[in-house]
């Protein structure tokens, strides 16, 4: 189903749900507006009808008892009168709307009515010129009226009954109204909650696993498939999704492959050029001049760089691949910092560069892959070298504590980091560079990002000038040449090699400007871990 087609099915219900309701309230407020006209119009004119025949009745007795005690003609006439006056209004009621019990009380009083005109025909009252009737007679007349005027009161209760009967059922109807509201009501809030929460689930979890995919795409996780369910809008779109994202793993894994291979292919030459230039440099096929010597310097280091580069883009094949492979031992960390350098010495007195180091004369071991944790100090150290002006002064300090340090990104802190019997290792290596800034931090540890400085040379990642570091004015000496030469993938590795330890890299801004590379370790010795041999991909 459609979205729009379930956005108005759900509120078709809803409004299906609200007109029924009205419907059933215009029919109560029609019901009870009958009863109303009833009580007005039939009932209530029933009753005063009911008290104008109790006051004729009373008026007839009066002027029958006057004019048999006086003989007057005249109120002979008026008993006649009255009684005409009692019909009418007999016929009055008669065409009222009345019950079936106010009807069978009418009935009963117009037959005695009835009965009543036929004897005052024949009686006295009728026959001018004999006022003086028996007893008897008066007595059978009055005894009449006082029964008409008892059936009388019985039709009047019988009205207020209809009444009250007709109030009772606009008072039930009221209720029974109120209560269906009530629950139509009620029906309808959980209907519109039912609805909504089906609409909204219907759209929000297919968007929210498309919105999980396109994060692990971001993330480089180019064999994320959504799988979708159902044949709506967003549907579709996540058929498309995983139909891009197969092709994106295709093409990522032919981009690998074709890493892989490459490098590869090209180590064995380039391990053959790097010997025939060590053994033209040492003069084996002959004496050199200095132009010479100094030509075949700058291609034995070009080539060293080159192969530096081949070797990153096979780790990279490797740790995607997940066979990046890791020796724990307990390693003294002070000896892997004085190895990695010494491997660095030549470098560093090429480009006058100064060394600070404070590095304690004991042991201060950590558990780590001797190998791998040469290769991270070592991409800092190329780093710092690189972003370095000439005769600036890099700092080196390894230090260690029982806590994690203040300092350390609360990402990191929630990773769960290993910690030795003696607490935390942290090597430091500080640069006097342009620095980094906050907002590239975390993108120099990305793969194949660089961070561009204001003066040409590349840290890692992007543009700009870290916040808070000393102004170009200020560093009058000329930077390092070769910023910013490589493929991006020194610091990607370092970080993925210390998350595999379970410690932490990450950079921070120096006091005297440049940055601060921290790498923590758990410290201490301990039984030989058991070896890890992969790692998740970077």
């Amino acid at each position: 189903m459609k979205i729009a087609s379930k956005i108005a099915f759900g509120y078709g219900v809803l409004i299906a749900l609200l007109l029924g309701m009205l419907a059933y309230q215009l029919a109560v407020i029609s019901g009870t507006a009958r009863r109303s006209e009833d009580l007005a119009g039939v009932n209530l004119r029933a009753g005063v009808l009911a008290l104008q025949l109790i006051r004729n009745l009373d008026q007839i007795e009066e002027f029958t008892l006057k004019y048999y005690a006086t003989g007057d003609p005249d109120y002979g006439g008026q008993a006649g009168a009255t009684r005409e006056a009692f019909s009418g209004t007999l016929e009055e009621i008669r065409v009222l709307g009345l019950s079936r019990a106010e009807l069978r009380e009418l009935d009963r009083l117009e037959e005695t009515w009835r009965v009543l005109v036929e004897s005052a025909r024949r009686s006295p009252v009728s026959r001018s010129g004999n006022p003086q009737p028996s007893p008897e007679a008066v007595s059978i007349e009055l005894a009449r009226l006082r029964e008409l005027r008892e059936q009388t009161l019985g039709f009047l209760g019988a009205t207020r009954e209809a009444a009250e009967l007709q109030a009772a059922a606009s008072t039930l109807a009221s209720q029974r109204a109120q209560r269906v509201s009530l629950i139509v009501a009620f029906a309808a809030l959980l209907a519109g909650l039912a609805v909504s929460f089906w609409i909204v689930r219907s759209i929000s979890r297919p968007l929210g696993r498309l919105t999980e995919a396109t994060q692990a795409v971001a993330a480089g996780q180019f064999s994320y498939q959504v799988k979708p369910e159902g044949e709506d809008e967003l549907a579709q779109l996540a058929y498309d999704f995983d139909s891009m994202t197969r092709k994106l793993n295709e093409l990522d894994a032919l981009k690998k492959d074709f890493i892989s291979h490459v490098s590869h292919e090209l180590k064995s030459p380039l391990a053959s050029i790097q010997e025939t230039l060590q053994l033209l440099r040492e003069e084996l096929p002959g004496p050199l001049t200095p132009d010479q010597r100094r030509f075949l310097d700058v291609t034995l280091q070009s080539s060293s760089r080159l192969s530096s580069m081949i070797g990153d883009l096979l780790d990279l094949s490797r740790i995607e691949a997940g066979v990046m492979e890791y020796h724990i031992r307990t390693r003294d960390l002070g000896e892997l910092l004085r190895t990695a350098l010494a491997e660095f010495e030549v470098q560093f007195q090429g480009h006058q560069l100064r060394l600070k180091e404070k590095i304690p004369a004991g042991p201060v071991l950590g558990e780590c892959d001797g190998n791998r944790m040469l290769q991270v100090i070592g991409n800092v150290l190329n780093n710092a070298w690189k972003v370095s002006p000439v005769g600036g002064v890099i700092e080196v300090r390894l230090t260690t504590s029982a806590d994690l340090p203040a300092n350390i990104p609360a990402a990191w802190r929630r990773k769960g980091l290993a910690s030795g019997d003696s607490g935390y290792a942290l090597i430091s290596i500080a640069d006097c560079g342009p620095g980094i800034p906050d907002s590239d931090k975390e993108a120099i540890f990305e793969k194949f990002r660089q961070v561009r400085q204001a003066h040409g040379g590349t840290i890692g990642n992007a543009p700009g000038k870290a916040p808070g570091k000393a102004p170009e004015k200020e560093r009058p000496r000329p930077a390092n040449q070769l910023a910013g030469r490589g493929v991006g993938l020194g610091l990607s590795i370092a970080r993925t090699i210390m998350e595999a330890h379970r410690g932490a890299i990450w950079v921070e801004d120096h006091a005297g400007g440049g940055s601060v590379f921290q790498m923590l370790l758990a410290a201490g010795s301990g039984a030989a871990r058991q070896e890890i041999p992969t790692t998740a991909p970077i």
